[in-house]
C-alpha cells in the first residue's frame, strides 16, 4: 500500500541511468534518482552480464538520499503525507536531498493542514488547494506549482542557529529569512506567524523536531505555516521616520510617484540605519546645502550587505552609498565607516577608537524589508527580501567617524 512515490524512488535507487564500469563503483555512479552511490568491492556478492545489462548483487541495502535526508521522516511516516505530495508536485526533492547541507525543514502534519485547510490534496485530480475560512464560510484558491515551491522553499531554513544571540536570521530557500529566537523557541518567517492560511489571529510558532538524524539537516513539525511581509524599505522609512524621509526629501533623493529612492538599485541589497524623529530634533539641516544633506543621508546606507544583531558579519569598514569628497567626474568612490557587528548589538566605531553609537537588539531594530516579485495573483506570495532597517537613537555625524 505504499504510495507510487516510495515505489519509485526504491526502484531507481537500484539501478544506474549509465552502464557501470569497476572504477565507478568506487568513485561513485548515479542511480535512477540522480543520487551518487558508491560500492566497495567487498559489498559485491554476485555479477550477471547480459547483452543489455548488468546485475550486481550487493550484501546490504542501498537507502535512498530521500530516506536519510531532512525529506527522511515525510517519506517514512504517514503522518506527512501532504507535505509528501508538495514535495513531488513542486520538483524540490533533489533539493532537498542535497548532500553537504545543514537543512532546517518546517512542515506542518497532515493533522494539522486537515484542521486549518491551508494544504487541501484533491488525489483524484492530483492538485492543491488553500482554504481560507471565516465563520460560516469558505473561500478556496487553487495552488500551482509556484505557489508550492514557494510554500515550501520558504519554510527551507538554509543553516542552524548557534544559539548565542537572542535572536537569529536564517536565509531561507526562496531568498527571505526565518527568525530564530533562542530565547523563547519561537520561529517565524519576517511577519508574524497567523493562524490557518489568510487567518488573522496572531500565533506564536515553537516547532518540534522530528528527526535528528538526518545527514543535511533537522525535520521540524509546526501547526501553522509561517507568514512572510512585502512591505518595502520606502513604505517602512516614510511610514516610520518621516523627519529622515523629509531630509531625504530635501536632498532630492525621493521620487515620490515612483514610491522609491533615486540612488536605491532594485538589484542591490541594503543595511539601513535610520535615526529616529527624536534622534533628529537637535539636528540642525538649515545651514546644509543639498549635497550636504545627500551625503548625509546616504551614509546611512550600507549598499551590499545586510547585517543583524545575530554577530555573524565581520567586524570592518563598510562602504556606504555616500560619495566622497575625493570622486570626480569622471569616477565616483565610496565612504567606507567602521562597524563591528556583535551579539545582539551592531556598533559604530569613532575616530578614537571608542564606541559612537550602537544598535541594540530590540523590536525596532532587524526589521526586514521585501518586495513581491509575483504578478500579484498567487495563492502563495512571491516575496523576496532585499534589506534590513535598524533604529538609531542618534545621526552618524561624517567628521566624528572613523573613516575610509
Amino acid at each position: 500500500n505504499a504510495p507510487d512515490h516510495i515505489k519509485r524512488i526504491i526502484a531507481n535507487t537500484y539501478m544506474s541511468i549509465n552502464p557501470i564500469y569497476p572504477s565507478d563503483l568506487s568513485k561513485g555512479y548515479y542511480n535512477g534518482e540522480l543520487d551518487i552511490v558508491k560500492l566497495d568491492q567487498s559489498e559485491i556478492v554476485q555479477k550477471e552480464y547480459g547483452s543489455d545489462t548488468t546485475f550486481i548483487g550487493v550484501k546490504n541495502a542501498i537507502i535512498p538520499r530521500a530516506f536519510k535526508s531532512v525529506t527522511g521522516p515525510i517519506y517514512l511516516q504517514r503522518g506527512y503525507s501532504r507535505a509528501m505530495y508538495a514535495i513531488e508536485l513542486a520538483g524540490l526533492l533533489p533539493a532537498l536531498k542535497r548532500q553537504g547541507q545543514n537543512y532546517m525543514f518546517f512542515v506542518e502534519s497532515d493533522v494539522s493542514v486537515r484542521l486549518d485547510s491551508s494544504l487541501v490534496y484533491d488525489e483524484a485530480r492530483n492538485r492543491f488547494s488553500a482554504f481560507m475560512l471565516s465563520p460560516g464560510s469558505y473561500q478556496e484558491f487553487p495552488m500551482t506549482q509556484s505557489d508550492l515551491r514557494n510554500l515550501l522553499m520558504n519554510h527551507i531554513g538554509l543553516d542552524q542557529p548557534k544559539g548565542i544571540a537572542r535572536k537569529e536570521f536564517i536565509p531561507n530557500m526562496a531568498g527571505n529569512y526565518l527568525i530564530v529566537d533562542n530565547v523563547s523557541g519561537e520561529v517565524r518567517g519576517t511577519d508574524f506567524t497567523t493562524k490557518g492560511y489568510g487567518g488573522s489571529q496572531i500565533v506564536q510558532e515553537i516547532p518540534k523536531p522530528i528527526s535528528n538524524d538526518a545527514d543535511n539537516g533537522t525535520t521540524y513539525e509546526i501547526n501553522n505555516w509561517f507568514s512572510f511581509s512585502s512591505t518595502d524599505l520606502y513604505t517602512r522609512i516614510s511610514s516610520n521616520y518621516p523627519r529622515f524621509h523629509n531630509i531625504m526629501k530635501a536632498a532630492g533623493l525621493v521620487l515620490e510617484k515612483e514610491y522609491r529612492y533615486s540612488f536605491m538599485s532594485q538589484s542591490e541589497i541594503y543595511t539601513v540605519f535610520v535615526p529616529s524623529d527624536q534622534a533628529l530634533e537637535g539636528f540642525d539641516t538649515s545651514g546644509m546645502t543639498q549635497d550636504d544633506l545627500k551625503r548625509f543621508v546616504m551614509m546611512h546606507f550600507v549598499p551590499g550587505h545586510i547585517i543583524f544583531t545575530d554577530g555573524k558579519k565581520a567586524a570592518g569598514y563598510y562602504g556606504t552609498s555616500r560619495i566622497s569628497e575625493s570622486s570626480s567626474q569622471y569616477s565616483s568612490t565610496y565612504t567606507q565607516i567602521r562597524i563591528r557587528p556583535g551579539i545582539d548589538v551592531i556598533e559604530f566605531i569613532d575616530k578614537n577608537g571608542d564606541v559612537f553609537a550602537a544598535v541594540n537588539e530590540s523590536a525596532r531594530t532587524n526589521v526586514i524589508v521585501s518586495r513581491n516579485i509575483g504578478a500579484g495573483t498567487e495563492t502563495i506570495k512571491n516575496i523576496l527580501s532585499y534589506g534590513v532597517v535598524h533604529e538609531l537613537d542618534k545621526v552618524l555625524i561624517f567628521n566624528e567617524l572613523d573613516t575610509k
